[in-house]
């Protein structure tokens, strides 16, 4: 593979006008009329990778602060799994046991850096796609170890903030809180990686 961005897909998202102006919470199926992101790329310089078996039915979403894009995040553990999080899904994960973690692992991954303007962000704005390669507790903080498969235009993530599961209101999402969580969604029906 070169050193050069490829594209991956291309598609139509929803406008973010059409977003309804309350919190959402999650709940249902909400994979109707969802297109694919269309500033999908591979990360360049970096080797995919990909578990052996990917749990598709669920995804880790990472806010940092400003942290650079370098493969290992740091996260206070006082805001891991604490909020915007389904009771019954923080009951099978929350625990961070070695299954727990194990489970971590397979499922794909968003890490993203806090949105620009509470809501929404710049075009040049990307998040990362990729997988937990390791996991561990240092004190008050999780450090984890992510492969950095595909970039993503953050902005057009906060587009489809509905089929992600965001919980949002009027002018902020989850994109703006520092924070990690894990999402009840499937995201290669909501992406297409």
């Amino acid at each position: 593979m070169s050193d050069e961005i490829q594209p991956y897909a291309t598609g139509e998202i929803a406008a973010a006008f059409q977003a309804p102006q309350n919190i959402h919470t999650g709940s249902g199926d909400i994979y109707s009329n969802i297109g694919t992101i269309n500033q999908i790329t591979y990360y360049p310089g970096t080797e995919q990778y990909f578990p052996e078996e990917v749990n598709f039915n669920y995804y880790n979403l990472f806010v940092v602060e400003k942290q650079p894009f370098t493969g290992t995040l740091a996260i206070p553990k006082k805001l891991a799994l604490k909020e915007s999080i389904k009771p019954e899904v923080k009951q099978l994960f929350g625990g961070f046991g070695k299954d727990e973690i194990e489970q971590i692992c397979k499922m794909p991954s968003i890490i993203a850096t806090r949105n620009h303007n509470g809501r929404s962000t710049g075009d040049d704005h990307y998040a990362i796609y990729g997988f937990v390669k390791k996991f561990s507790i240092q004190s008050e903080l999780l450090v984890v170890n992510y492969s950095m498969n595909y970039q993503l235009q953050q902005q057009q993530l906060n587009q489809i903030e509905d089929a992600l599961q965001l919980e949002y209101a009027p002018d902020t999402n989850e994109l703006d809180r520092v924070h990690w969580t894990i999402k009840e969604v499937n995201l290669r029906k909501v992406i297409g990686i």
